[in-house]
């Protein structure tokens, strides 16, 4: 008899089972691998971006030298702009690994995934399994989560804090347990000692919102025990801070006045933005998603029928008092709506999933498709601009060629998929799949597309190590903020003095390494074997470094000689 293996295979399909039928109950497992790859793929692929990653890199690497890791540390210099936590996981790394870009970029990468982790099982325990899947897909493929989860900051630490702590208010909610409560206020507390009072503020906002709710409709409210839970998130938070005062007590101005109550009323830090700011900055963070969070709001806000009546206020409490709240603070950052994006990806996912939505998403996909058209058409022409120095220019590295392939692919795809009438889901996972491609094919070419000022200093200081491996001559940092030279040198250097940076009298040889008088310290660099790291542009209009030789340049970033040096070395450009 002869057997048609063609009609078979169309008639049960591989194992029996049909796709849709494969997918269904994996999803969520499907997405978890998906964000392994996209948060932890590439994440040592570049330098160190000037100034903020180098800032935060080299005070975890001086931390990882110390005994004593009350008190951080940047170029020798005590710094307590920001709270110690992220230091203390980032110096752990570095003791385990070394110190590389990788491994300080380790911290926020897993608070990314545990982040996503957390959105998921909020929205799994809300809204059922359908949501948690597609609440943790928007958030993994929102550029704004994507490109922070790789930037060394405190932002991605305080967004796992506060989700954390929301999630186990979910857990005490629905799942009953006490231990919830651990996950509450312990995710308060470190919230607090990731960054400040977001970490508090949040969670309690949301947590208040979700019992005036449970009053309002007659539900048995659920009980937080705020009498013991909340001294103990506030020792764990303070804890850093009251350390610090009683070792000096001057601190405790700086701490409430110039961190805390200028940040909020005054442009001291000169961070004063206009009103229309954090809503662009959001559109832009959910890219590729901000059409369908403008059709969703439309919706919340002709019918409440979008979200149950009873999970308004938690949302209210979780997304909006905080929206409002930092609206209202002078001190504006994109990076403080990171916490928000959490509940915002729950809600698109939400939306996407209600029957109410019915086949209202297909409009917004199609304007998404094309924006992500238009994006890859323009990627090659941006490379051939003579002042953008793209890798497309000269050769074409296999990860990028084959994820502007896949991307391509997957974009076709999904332009023939929402001709036929495809599903949502599938839907969010092609697009999601076009998003980190695109993500990651720029991830791994970061360096080589950075460069404005806050281009890496890795070359330059490579360059220097191989003239002086013994570090015998003194390295000036003239007129600058590279902050990453004394992690890739592992030495300190001499700087500017900064009044934001020095907080307390600086002691012994700090006095003179962190110079006050710029002209007098290069009058002296002059007259001795030593080296500057300063901005191409300053260079080409000071007229007190013509003497200096030209050792290496690279994109902003310029590596001078002194005229002590008997023989000048040879010119090393490495302009782009």
């Amino acid at each position: 008899m002869q057997i048609n293996t063609a009609y078979i295979l169309a008639k049960t399909r591989p194992f029996g089972l049909s796709t849709k039928s494969w997918l269904r109950g994996r999803e969520s497992l499907l997405v978890i691998l998906l964000a392994a790859v996209v948060l932890f793929g590439w994440l040592g692929s570049r330098g160190l971006g000037e100034p903020d990653e180098g800032r935060f890199a080299e005070i975890s690497r001086e931390m990882a030298l110390q005994t004593n890791w009350l008190i951080p540390h940047l170029n020798g210099v005590p710094h307590f702009q920001k709270p110690p936590l992220t230091y203390w996981i980032s110096a752990v790394w570095i003791r385990l690994f070394g110190a590389n870009e990788w491994a300080v970029r380790l911290t926020p990468a897993l608070a990314a995934f545990g982040t996503f982790l957390c959105t998921m099982f909020i929205a799994g325990v809300l809204y059922g399994r359908s949501c948690r899947w597609r609440a943790g897909l928007v958030l993994l493929a929102s550029m704004g989560f994507f490109v922070i989860a790789r930037l060394i900051t405190t932002d991605m630490l305080l967004t796992f804090c506060i989700t954390a702590a929301i999630a186990g208010l979910i857990g005490r909610t629905y799942r009953k347990h006490w231990l919830w409560l651990l996950a509450f206020y312990g995710g308060m507390g470190l919230g607090f000692l990731a960054k400040g009072p977001l970490g508090f503020v949040i969670p309690a906002a949301t947590a208040l919102a979700l019992q005036m709710e449970q009053r309002r409709h007659g539900e048995p409210v659920v009980r937080l025990y705020w009498v013991m839970g909340l001294p103990v998130a506030l020792l764990i938070g303070f804890s850093w801070y009251l350390a610090l005062v009683y070792y000096d007590r001057s601190l405790f101005e700086y701490f409430f006045r110039y961190e805390f109550i200028d940040r909020i009323a005054s442009n001291t830090h000169n961070r004063a933005k206009p009103f229309w700011f954090y809503p662009a900055v959001l559109a832009l963070f959910m890219l590729p998603w901000s059409g369908f969070v403008v059709i969703m709001i439309r919706d919340l806000w002709q019918r409440r029928r979008v979200l149950d009546a009873s999970r308004l206020w938690l949302f209210g409490g979780w997304l909006l008092f905080p929206f409002i709240l930092l609206s209202l603070i002078v001190s504006k950052l994109s990076t403080y709506m990171l916490p928000l994006m959490p509940p915002l990806a729950i809600v698109v996912a939400r939306w996407f999933e209600h029957p109410f939505t019915g086949k209202r998403w297909r409009k917004p996909a199609q304007i998404s498709t094309l924006a992500v058209v238009l994006l890859l058409l323009l990627i090659p022409a941006i490379g051939l601009s003579p002042r953008i120095h793209l890798p497309i220019r000269e050769d074409i590295p296999l990860f990028f060629g084959a994820s502007m392939i896949l991307a391509m692919t997957a974009l076709l795809l999904t332009v023939r998929a929402i001709s036929r009438g495809v599903t949502s889901e599938r839907f969010m996972f092609l697009m999601a799949a076009i998003w980190a491609c695109i993500l990651l094919m720029f991830a791994s070419q970061a360096e080589k597309l950075m460069t404005g000022g806050n281009r890496p200093v890795r070359e330059l200081t490579e360059q220097l190590l191989k003239l002086d491996p013994d570090g015998q001559r003194p390295v000036l940092i003239y007129e600058a903020r590279a902050q990453g030279v004394e992690f890739y040198l592992r030495r300190p250097v001499y700087r500017a003095y900064s009044k934001s940076d020095v907080v307390l009298p600086l002691k012994g040889d700090l006095q003179e390494r962190i110079y006050r008088d710029a002209e007098e310290t290069l009058n002296v660099f002059s007259n001795i074997q030593s080296y500057i790291i300063a901005k191409s542009k300053r260079f080409q209009t000071a007229p007190e470094l013509s003497d200096w030789h030209v050792l290496a340049s690279n994109g902003p970033w310029i590596l001078l000689a002194s005229p002590a040096l008997e023989l000048p070395p040879p010119i090393i450009s490495n302009e782009l």
